[in-house]
């Protein structure tokens, strides 16, 4: 284990920024990386350091080509300051690949940055099934409340049988985080992944004491699209990666099968959210939690709307207005009062910059893919964004966008090591 005083500040600011995806407020997250970002420039000049050009690859200039692929669009934009909002938002697509130019990777320490990460969305899970509890008994669901039902005793009037399973599962669960679901979901994603390689180079005692937590966060968090990436990138790890006898294979998918269904019979809120997800008959103002019927009203009317311009889009300015009016037309009033996006990233990418941005975009993960041939969390690392846009237009909000370039950028240049002999590069 390295001392403390060998970790050095970039991997504690490497660290910081991991956990405050995570920990509100959101403004900590940009925060800390401006620090990051203002550190490694400070220090460059004081030492007069090398700037390290190979830190700076084909996923870095991508990002930073789609970066001005979107600043272009704002001179066909109408509405320009929506356009200037969207441009300063999606700032760390340029800032970020910069970061590595001043760091030596034989600084880094990622062992040590996502182990505290891991731990730390372990403290999470805890925090959260703690406070989950506490409201319970605070409405009255005690031990003694459970027992005398569990007696079949009368349940009053607007109680639930046992206890109000609402403040396990979903957004009432994440909601002491004031976090989306679908992003704790998401970056519990990426916190397995790491348990994942670690297991592989050997490297993490209770591997599957992490892994039970880790893995009923992502159930409880009960986004459906990130519950299937967990089961994605898990059946790709056990399969490929990991060195088992085929039987114990088995059952280890047959362990995750059984407790994804099992998490999803307990709770009723996951059992809808579920069928929601694989019934399209239903009518759109049916979908108690927006599943897959309101996903298609969106994307139905997205590839009318760019089907008018599909070349450059319509500018970063007025990529969703263009969206909102064809809900309008498209007699798509619940996404039009509510001012629903695409819900898919690929869609959102092709109203704002077109078939010019989404190509760029599709290059980000090729090379992300490309680097991950002899680094296996690249891999599963990649799943999660190229899976991810597919329902979700991750890019609207500041920790997709922030998470996504950190992630491919970060990971895709520094590598784990066997052997951590880290000075203090202050």
């Amino acid at each position: 284990m390295v001392k403390i005083k060998n970790i050095g500040i970039v991997n504690i600011l490497l660290t910081l920024i991991l956990i405050t995806f995570v920990i509100p407020p959101p403004i900590l997250n940009p925060i800390l990386l401006g620090v990051l970002f203002s550190f490694v420039i400070i220090r460059h000049f004081i030492h007069k350091q090398n700037i390290n050009k190979n830190n700076f690859n084909k996923v870095s200039f991508f990002f930073v080509l789609y970066f001005f692929v979107l600043l272009l669009s704002l001179f066909y934009s109408q509405d320009v300051a929506n356009g200037i909002g969207v441009i300063g938002r999606s700032i760390s697509f340029l800032l970020i690949p910069v970061i590595p130019l001043f760091i030596s990777k034989e600084e880094i320490n990622l062992e040590f940055i996502v182990k505290a990460y891991i731990y730390y969305l372990c403290l999470i899970f805890f925090y959260l099934i703690f406070v989950a509890i506490y409201k319970n008994i605070h409405e009255g669901y005690t031990l003694g409340y459970i027992f005398d039902k569990l007696r079949g005793g009368e349940i009053e009037n607007g109680k639930y049988h046992y206890i109000n399973y609402w403040y396990f599962v979903y957004d009432k669960f994440t909601s002491p985080l004031n976090i989306q679901p679908i992003y704790l979901g998401l970056f519990t994603n990426l916190g397995l992944i790491f348990i994942f390689y670690l297991k592989k180079i050997k490297k993490i005692k209770f591997y599957y004491f992490f892994l039970l937590i880790l893995g009923l966060l992502v159930l409880l968090t009960a986004s459906r699209w990130q519950i299937l990436i967990f089961a994605i990138n898990y059946f790709i790890f056990i399969i490929f990666f990991l060195k088992l006898r085929s039987y114990k294979k088995i059952l280890l998918l047959t362990s995750l099968v059984s407790l994804i269904l099992i998490v999803s019979i307990i709770n009723p809120v996951t059992r809808t959210r579920l069928k929601e997800s694989i019934i399209i008959k239903e009518n759109f103002y049916k979908d108690q939690f927006g599943g897959t019927s309101i996903r298609l009203n969106k994307w139905i009317s997205a590839t009318k709307c760019i089907s008018n311009s599909p070349m450059f889009g319509y500018g970063v300015g007025d990529g969703k207005n263009k969206l909102l009016e064809q809900f309008k037309k498209d007699k798509f009033y619940l996404g039009f009062y509510n001012k629903f996006n695409a819900h898919n990233q690929y869609l959102d990418t092709l109203l704002y910059v077109g078939v010019v941005g989404l190509f760029i975009l599709l290059l980000i993960f090729y090379y992300s893919y490309k680097y991950a041939i002899n680094n296996i969390y690249m891999i599963l690392i990649t799943n999660v964004f190229s899976i991810g846009f597919v329902t979700e237009s991750m890019l609207n909000r500041q920790w997709g966008i922030i998470s996504f370039s950190f992630f491919l950028i970060m990971f895709s240049i520094f590598v784990f090591k066997k052997e951590n002999n880290l000075e203090n590069n202050f």
